[in-house]
């Protein structure tokens, strides 16, 4: 999976190659147990400190979608029927800030629940896309 970085992205980079890991397990680009690649590999690849890709994987490894095995190989380990999110889950609090963004920039209720049934769709689009 290729992780590109936006300059302009008002994220931080251990934000965005987060976020890009997230997408492709969400669309099935990443399907369970496939290997990611070493920290050290996306740094050089993309220029940047080992420290910030590091920092990016560990959210992930918090978040469970990934795992660390041996000799430093990373994985994906999200699978749905085996993730049961903890109560007061980064899930949530990552909705809630985007609910709150929506609402602090003006959108109304009904723009919101568009935004977010037309992300899930493109989701489940890309999701079938990989499946073919």
């Amino acid at each position: 999976m290729k992780i590109t970085l936006k300059d302009s992205s008002p994220l931080p980079v251990y934000q965005q190659i987060h976020d890009a890991v997230v997408r492709g397990i969400a669309t099935g680009q990443l399907a369970p147990g496939s290997k990611l690649l070493s920290v050290r590999a996306i740094a050089k690849e993309l220029g940047i400190n080992p420290a910030t890709v590091v920092k990016a994987y560990d959210l992930l490894k918090e978040e469970g979608l990934i795992e660390s095995k041996q000799r430093g190989q990373t994985t994906v380990a999200y699978t749905p029927e085996s993730f049961e999110p903890a109560p007061a889950s980064a899930w949530d609090e990552a909705l809630m800030q985007v609910l709150a963004l929506g609402k602090a920039q003006g959108r109304s209720n009904q723009e919101i629940v568009d935004a977010v049934q037309g992300q899930l769709i493109w989701l489940e689009t890309q999701r079938e896309a990989s499946r073919v």
